[in-house]
């Protein structure tokens, strides 16, 4: 975005670039892999040395809010992460905490705890057309032909990458 100045004529910009208006913001990690969860124990403890390389997770959002207690208002972050093998296991986990560091590997837990088996054919696309809805938001799950990639929206599209789809079309309705 460009203005113009009055007092010279010329024009001035504002600071923003390509990458500040669609898609991921480049100024923070969402969107990006930042290491696979913690192995859960024999009594669903999580270990401290041991790690399940067969996951990867990612930081799919990252807000700055406050919460009202009795001591006050309290400032934190609300951080959301999944947790995917790219073999049609998913997780996905939200947590609420001062430090986002914390807040960031709380949620990693969470969603290793919470993983979901998703169906998924040979060629690592859907079996069927299939119709979801959570409160106002409709989709319609479609599958694609071999070797078109995965169409959404992007914290959808990356659900599917760490679930392992490869040919799925989701559509908002």
């Amino acid at each position: 975005a460009v203005v113009s100045t009055q007092s010279t004529g010329g024009q001035k910009s504002l600071g923003m670039d390509r990458l500040t208006g669609n898609g991921w913001s480049h100024n923070t990690d969402v969107g990006k892999s930042f290491g696979p969860p913690r192995m859960l124990n024999d009594d669903d403890t999580l270990s401290d040395e041991r790690y399940d390389t067969n996951f990867d997770s990612r930081l799919l959002s990252v807000d700055m809010r406050s919460r009202y207690y009795s001591k006050g208002k309290i400032m934190g972050f609300r951080v959301v992460v999944a947790v995917g093998n790219k073999k049609g296991l998913l997780g996905v986990g939200i947590t609420f905490r001062k430090n986002m560091m914390e807040a960031m590997l709380e949620a990693k837990e969470y969603a290793y705890r919470q993983l979901v088996p998703m169906p998924m054919t040979e060629a690592k696309g859907v079996p069927y057309t299939s119709y979801g809805r959570y409160h106002q938001t409709e989709l319609k799950v479609v599958p694609c032909p071999a070797g078109s990639g995965n169409k959404a929206h992007r914290i959808v599209k990356c659900l599917l990458d760490l679930s392992g789809y490869d040919n799925v079309a989701i559509i908002l309705l």
